[in-house]
């Protein structure tokens, strides 16, 4: 099982990605995003492993959300969960990474339903009980 925690009301798990590319790795919070199909790397966290602006490859993923439409640059990297126990689910994907501009500067990384899809989600903000279990 893997415990999150809120930060307000948002609902956090911590991961970790690393991009084989740039040899270099990161433990970014993600905020559960169940309306996400993807997951995606706020500017912040891209920035925190080395990446610039001029680093990244063209924009090919457009995603809709509340805010609009929002156009990505997708990196292929690990993203690793660890469990309470110190056991860890790994998966290969695309991620996506947010541009770095104004209104993305204020959405943290996402945990989408790529990821989410394997777990049961279990969440209580009133209890403040976060937590994630493998589905069999």
């Amino acid at each position: 099982m893997i415990h999150g925690r809120f930060v307000s009301t948002r609902p956090i798990v911590e991961a970790e990605i690393r991009v084989p590319r740039l040899g270099r790795s990161t433990f970014p919070q993600f905020m559960l995003d169940t309306g996400a199909d993807g997951t995606a790397l706020s500017t912040r966290d891209w920035q925190v492993l080395g990446l610039r602006t001029a680093d990244l490859a063209p924009a090919t993923v457009s995603s809709a959300g509340v805010g609009g439409l929002v156009r990505t640059s997708v990196e292929q990297c690990a993203l690793v969960l660890t469990h309470d126990d110190g056991r860890t689910d790994a998966w290969n994907i695309e991620i996506e990474l947010l541009p770095a501009d104004d209104v993305s500067a204020y959405i943290p990384s996402i945990l989408g339903r790529d990821i989410l899809i394997n777990y049961r989600l279990y969440m209580s903000i009133a209890e403040r009980d976060l937590r994630l279990e493998p589905l069999p």
